[in-house]
């Protein structure tokens, strides 16, 4: 019994640290630029290989981004899944295209502290993407709250129109 509850203290505890290493790696925007696209960069290798970051639960999708682009996010994909078809996104986020794919991905930080820039290029067509981040601090660290496209749009004003 005793050596149940230590073992059950010490995944505790392990957890515990796990969470805080996890937030504490978070200490600046283009920490968290970087961990969604180490997080989901399989969405450019494998396609459908998992549940796509804009597909995920709203309290997973709070680890990257805003509580209100959070809650955004969720809803379009309940309106999804409810309609069986694309209600406001029609492409992937990280990748800005329905079908994704990257090389060379670059992740830089700018001047301004709140704003990061992804620099990638399309594989197939040699095409160059520019994606610029705007993130703001909150209580849990920085988190996304918009993406700028290369088209002009932005990720708040595409889901703005959706559900």
């Amino acid at each position: 019994m005793k050596q149940g509850r230590g073992m059950r203290s010490a995944i505790g505890v392990v957890l515990l640290m796990l969470a805080m290493t996890a937030q504490a790696a978070d200490k600046t925007a283009s920490d968290v630029v970087a961990r969604v696209y180490r997080d989901f960069a399989w969405e450019a290798v494998m396609p459908g290989a998992g549940t796509g970051l804009a597909e995920q639960p709203e309290m997973v999708l709070r680890r990257y981004f805003t509580p209100g682009v959070a809650r955004q996010l969720a809803a379009d994909a309940a309106c999804k899944a409810r309609r069986g078809e694309i209600c406001g996104l029609d492409f992937v986020p990280l990748w800005a295209s329905q079908d994704p794919a990257a090389q060379d991905l670059t992740i830089v930080a700018s001047p301004d502290p709140g704003t990061v820039d992804v620099r990638f290029k399309f594989p197939s067509t040699g095409e160059r993407i520019a994606l610029k981040f705007r993130l703001v601090p909150i209580k849990a660290g920085w988190r996304i709250a918009d993406i700028k496209y290369p088209n002009g749009s932005s990720l708040v004003e595409v889901l703005a129109h959706g559900p």
